[in-house]
């Protein structure tokens, strides 16, 4: 499972992303920002509206980590935290609004930057919810025979049981 696919979710409102590869030292983590920092481990607290990461980087550095989230139309703004990170392990905490119940940072460095990429953390692209949300195609065609069934019955209905009078032929 990559950083960008939807992680296990622990309970408790909090949701762990899962590790995926090694470093040169045995080390697992998530996923690669450039060539000298790596995510660790992260998880979204939706409780809290807060995401952790845990950093691992081979020399200190500038780490930008951007509210990830679907906006409206319009004009709108979003949270930004950039901390200058030590060789070695640390951690980073970010307040995240989530849309549709889903929240994900990215996260870039001067390197990244100029490599032209960022790197997404994220619980999963939610779909909007209608009022059928949790309907499957099966209720659809159960619900849609069934329907049919009870305007034949009571076509039948009507039908059998109303007065007909005199029936005419027409010549």
């Amino acid at each position: 499972m990559t950083a960008q696919e939807a992680p296990e979710n622990p309970g408790n409102g909090a949701t762990w992303g899962n590790q995926t590869a090694e470093n040169a030292e045995n080390t697992t983590y998530v996923t690669e920002v450039d060539q000298t920092l790596r995510v660790l481990e992260w998880r979204y607290d939706s409780e809290e509206e807060m995401v952790y990461i845990e950093f691992e980087s081979d020399e200190s550095k500038t780490v930008t980590v951007t509210e990830a989230r679907q906006f409206e139309a319009g004009a709108s703004k979003g949270r930004i935290k950039q901390k200058q990170i030590p060789e070695g392990t640390s951690k980073v905490k970010l307040p995240v609004k989530p849309t549709a119940g889903k929240a994900g940072v990215s996260i870039t460095t001067p390197e990244s930057i100029d490599n032209g990429s960022y790197t997404v953390l994220s619980t999963g692209i939610g779909e909007s919810e209608t009022p059928f949300h949790r309907t499957g195609s099966p209720s659809g065609w159960f619900g849609g025979a069934f329907t049919a069934v009870a305007m034949m019955g009571a076509a039948a209905y009507k039908v059998r049981n109303e007065e007909h009078g005199d029936v005419v032929t027409v010549e």
